[in-house]
Protein backbone atom coordinates (compact mmCIF):
# COMPACT_ATOMS: atom_id res chain seq x y z
CA UNK A 1 0.00 0.00 0.00
CA UNK A 2 1.02 3.51 -0.64
CA UNK A 3 0.22 6.62 0.40
CA UNK A 4 -0.56 10.29 -0.72
CA UNK A 5 -1.76 11.65 2.82
CA UNK A 6 -0.69 9.77 5.45
CA UNK A 7 -0.26 11.54 8.87
CA UNK A 8 2.54 11.15 11.56
CA UNK A 9 3.02 12.71 14.60
CA UNK A 10 5.92 13.75 17.16
CA UNK A 11 7.31 15.10 20.11
CA UNK A 12 10.22 17.73 18.78
CA UNK A 13 12.32 20.54 19.96
CA UNK A 14 13.77 21.38 15.90
CA UNK A 15 13.24 24.93 14.68
CA UNK A 16 9.80 24.34 13.19
CA UNK A 17 11.06 26.64 10.29
CA UNK A 18 13.24 24.45 9.09
CA UNK A 19 11.35 20.97 10.23
CA UNK A 20 10.12 19.83 6.86
CA UNK A 21 13.37 20.79 4.79
CA UNK A 22 15.31 18.72 7.63
CA UNK A 23 12.82 15.48 7.18
CA UNK A 24 12.87 15.54 3.64
CA UNK A 25 16.85 15.79 4.03
CA UNK A 26 16.87 12.47 5.65
CA UNK A 27 14.13 10.77 4.01
CA UNK A 28 14.68 8.53 1.69
CA UNK A 29 10.85 7.46 -0.58
CA UNK A 30 8.60 9.71 2.13
CA UNK A 31 7.61 13.18 1.09
CA UNK A 32 7.06 15.38 3.64
CA UNK A 33 4.65 18.53 2.53
CA UNK A 34 2.69 19.71 5.87
CA UNK A 35 2.85 20.55 9.67
CA UNK A 36 0.97 21.75 11.88
CA UNK A 37 1.69 22.30 15.87
CA UNK A 38 -1.46 19.88 17.88
CA UNK A 39 -2.56 19.20 21.81
CA UNK A 40 -0.55 16.43 23.53
CA UNK A 41 -3.45 14.07 23.48
CA UNK A 42 -3.92 14.22 19.51
CA UNK A 43 -3.87 11.13 18.24
CA UNK A 44 -3.49 10.68 13.89
CA UNK A 45 -6.17 7.92 14.46
CA UNK A 46 -9.02 10.13 15.62
CA UNK A 47 -9.88 11.33 11.90
CA UNK A 48 -12.90 12.45 10.64
CA UNK A 49 -12.76 11.17 6.91
CA UNK A 50 -10.17 8.91 4.73
CA UNK A 51 -9.81 8.53 1.08
CA UNK A 52 -8.63 5.47 -0.32
CA UNK A 53 -7.98 4.94 -3.99
CA UNK A 54 -7.63 1.54 -6.29
CA UNK A 55 -6.57 1.33 -9.59
CA UNK A 56 -8.02 -1.99 -11.18
CA UNK A 57 -7.32 -3.06 -14.76
CA UNK A 58 -10.57 -2.88 -16.93
CA UNK A 59 -9.73 -5.94 -19.15
CA UNK A 60 -12.68 -7.83 -19.17
CA UNK A 61 -14.44 -6.36 -17.22
CA UNK A 62 -18.05 -5.65 -16.93
CA UNK A 63 -18.29 -1.90 -16.12
CA UNK A 64 -21.89 -1.87 -15.03
CA UNK A 65 -21.79 -5.00 -13.05
CA UNK A 66 -18.65 -3.44 -11.27
CA UNK A 67 -19.98 -0.16 -10.65
CA UNK A 68 -22.68 -1.87 -9.45
CA UNK A 69 -21.17 -4.24 -6.51
CA UNK A 70 -19.34 -1.26 -5.55
CA UNK A 71 -22.61 0.88 -4.77
CA UNK A 72 -23.09 -1.73 -2.69
CA UNK A 73 -20.78 -1.40 0.09
CA UNK A 74 -22.21 2.41 0.46
CA UNK A 75 -23.95 3.05 3.84
CA UNK A 76 -23.80 1.19 7.43
CA UNK A 77 -22.82 -2.18 7.63
CA UNK A 78 -20.98 -5.37 8.62
CA UNK A 79 -17.84 -5.72 7.60
CA UNK A 80 -17.35 -8.85 9.08
CA UNK A 81 -16.63 -10.69 6.10
CA UNK A 82 -14.97 -8.02 4.18
CA UNK A 83 -11.79 -7.34 6.43
CA UNK A 84 -9.42 -8.98 9.18
CA UNK A 85 -11.17 -7.68 12.60
CA UNK A 86 -8.40 -8.10 15.01
CA UNK A 87 -10.56 -7.65 17.94
CA UNK A 88 -11.93 -4.12 16.29
CA UNK A 89 -15.93 -3.61 15.72
CA UNK A 90 -16.75 -4.29 12.10
CA UNK A 91 -20.03 -2.06 12.17
CA UNK A 92 -18.41 0.63 9.76
CA UNK A 93 -20.20 3.50 7.37
CA UNK A 94 -19.11 3.65 4.11
CA UNK A 95 -19.87 7.38 2.53
CA UNK A 96 -19.33 6.81 -1.11
CA UNK A 97 -17.23 4.48 -3.30
CA UNK A 98 -16.77 6.51 -6.41
CA UNK A 99 -15.77 4.47 -9.57
CA UNK A 100 -14.86 5.90 -13.28
CA UNK A 101 -12.30 4.60 -16.08
CA UNK A 102 -9.18 5.68 -17.45
CA UNK A 103 -8.03 4.58 -20.64
CA UNK A 104 -8.04 0.94 -19.60
CA UNK A 105 -7.65 1.51 -15.86
CA UNK A 106 -10.42 1.51 -13.56
CA UNK A 107 -10.11 3.74 -10.76
CA UNK A 108 -11.84 3.62 -7.88
CA UNK A 109 -12.24 6.12 -4.43
CA UNK A 110 -13.57 5.20 -1.33
CA UNK A 111 -14.71 7.37 1.53
CA UNK A 112 -15.43 7.01 5.01
CA UNK A 113 -14.12 7.90 8.82
CA UNK A 114 -12.65 4.48 9.23
CA UNK A 115 -11.48 1.30 7.50
CA UNK A 116 -10.71 -2.25 8.84
CA UNK A 117 -7.41 -4.19 7.66
CA UNK A 118 -8.09 -5.33 4.56
CA UNK A 119 -11.61 -4.14 3.96
CA UNK A 120 -11.03 -2.00 0.80
CA UNK A 121 -9.06 -4.70 -0.74
CA UNK A 122 -11.45 -7.45 -0.19
CA UNK A 123 -14.17 -5.42 -1.26
CA UNK A 124 -12.33 -4.28 -4.22
CA UNK A 125 -11.76 -8.17 -4.93
CA UNK A 126 -15.60 -8.65 -4.45
CA UNK A 127 -16.18 -5.70 -7.52
CA UNK A 128 -13.65 -7.83 -9.46
CA UNK A 129 -15.31 -11.54 -9.15
CA UNK A 130 -18.53 -9.19 -10.08
CA UNK A 131 -17.61 -7.42 -12.91
CA UNK A 132 -15.76 -10.92 -14.28
CA UNK A 133 -18.83 -12.52 -14.06
CA UNK A 134 -17.81 -15.22 -11.24
CA UNK A 135 -20.40 -13.95 -9.08
CA UNK A 136 -23.30 -11.95 -8.52
CA UNK A 137 -24.42 -8.68 -6.76
CA UNK A 138 -26.74 -10.62 -4.63
CA UNK A 139 -24.19 -12.71 -3.60
CA UNK A 140 -22.20 -9.61 -2.33
CA UNK A 141 -24.97 -8.65 -1.04
CA UNK A 142 -26.12 -12.03 1.11
CA UNK A 143 -22.16 -11.98 2.48
CA UNK A 144 -22.62 -8.48 3.65
CA UNK A 145 -25.76 -9.38 5.08
CA UNK A 146 -23.89 -11.87 7.08
CA UNK A 147 -23.67 -15.13 4.95
CA UNK A 148 -20.25 -16.81 5.06
CA UNK A 149 -18.55 -16.70 2.38
CA UNK A 150 -14.90 -14.51 0.61
CA UNK A 151 -14.47 -12.92 -2.29
CA UNK A 152 -10.58 -12.96 -2.08
CA UNK A 153 -7.71 -10.14 -1.28
CA UNK A 154 -7.25 -7.80 -4.28
CA UNK A 155 -3.36 -6.97 -4.53
CA UNK A 156 -2.01 -4.12 -1.87
CA UNK A 157 0.36 -2.69 -4.54
CA UNK A 158 -2.83 -0.94 -6.84
CA UNK A 159 -3.89 0.44 -3.52
CA UNK A 160 -2.79 4.18 -2.34
CA UNK A 161 -4.36 6.31 0.98
CA UNK A 162 -4.97 9.71 -0.60
CA UNK A 163 -5.86 12.19 2.31
CA UNK A 164 -6.69 12.11 6.13
CA UNK A 165 -9.09 14.50 7.07
CA UNK A 166 -9.32 16.11 10.69
CA UNK A 167 -11.30 19.07 12.43
CA UNK A 168 -8.26 21.37 11.63
CA UNK A 169 -6.59 22.14 8.26
CA UNK A 170 -2.59 20.81 7.87
CA UNK A 171 -1.24 23.45 5.82
CA UNK A 172 1.07 22.62 2.56
CA UNK A 173 4.51 23.34 3.07
CA UNK A 174 6.62 23.06 -0.21
CA UNK A 175 9.84 23.62 -0.22
CA UNK A 176 12.56 24.45 -3.19
CA UNK A 177 14.17 20.85 -2.53
CA UNK A 178 11.22 19.21 -2.20
CA UNK A 179 10.06 20.83 -5.47
CA UNK A 180 12.99 19.96 -7.72
CA UNK A 181 13.07 16.33 -5.75
CA UNK A 182 9.57 15.39 -7.19
CA UNK A 183 10.26 16.73 -10.77
CA UNK A 184 13.02 14.66 -10.91
CA UNK A 185 10.89 11.83 -9.62
CA UNK A 186 8.32 12.62 -11.92
CA UNK A 187 10.86 13.05 -15.28
CA UNK A 188 12.18 9.08 -13.98
CA UNK A 189 8.04 8.07 -14.19
CA UNK A 190 7.81 9.81 -17.64
CA UNK A 191 10.66 8.27 -19.25
CA UNK A 192 9.34 4.76 -17.73
CA UNK A 193 6.09 5.11 -18.89
CA UNK A 194 7.36 6.42 -23.07
CA UNK A 195 9.26 3.06 -22.76
CA UNK A 196 6.48 0.52 -21.85
CA UNK A 197 4.33 2.70 -24.60
CA UNK A 198 7.15 2.08 -26.92
CA UNK A 199 7.42 -1.35 -26.13
CA UNK A 200 3.31 -2.21 -26.47
CA UNK A 201 4.06 -0.95 -30.21
CA UNK A 202 7.44 -1.12 -31.54
CA UNK A 203 6.37 -1.20 -35.17
CA UNK A 204 3.92 2.01 -35.16
CA UNK A 205 6.97 3.98 -32.69
CA UNK A 206 10.16 3.24 -35.34
CA UNK A 207 8.00 3.64 -38.51
CA UNK A 208 7.29 6.98 -37.20
CA UNK A 209 10.92 8.29 -35.74
CA UNK A 210 9.20 11.67 -35.00
CA UNK A 211 6.99 10.16 -32.06
CA UNK A 212 9.83 9.90 -30.11
CA UNK A 213 10.43 13.97 -29.54
CA UNK A 214 6.32 14.41 -29.35
CA UNK A 215 4.75 12.01 -26.33
CA UNK A 216 1.61 13.08 -27.50
CA UNK A 217 2.07 10.68 -30.74
CA UNK A 218 1.35 13.96 -33.24
CA UNK A 219 3.39 14.50 -35.76
CA UNK A 220 4.82 17.92 -37.23
CA UNK A 221 2.58 19.46 -39.87
CA UNK A 222 -0.57 17.15 -39.27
Amino acid sequence: VSALGNVICFDTDFELGRLIHALNAVSEGVFYHGLVLVDDDFSPRRARMRWYRYFHSANGIDMAKFVACAHLFEGRHDFLRFCKPEGRATVKTVDRVEVRSVGDTIVIDLHAREFLRNMVRRMVSAMNEVGRGRATNDDVREVLEGKAGSFGLATAEALVLMDVRYAFEIPTILTVPFCHEVRRRKQEALRELLFFEILSDPSGVFSNPSWMNDPDGKVDGS
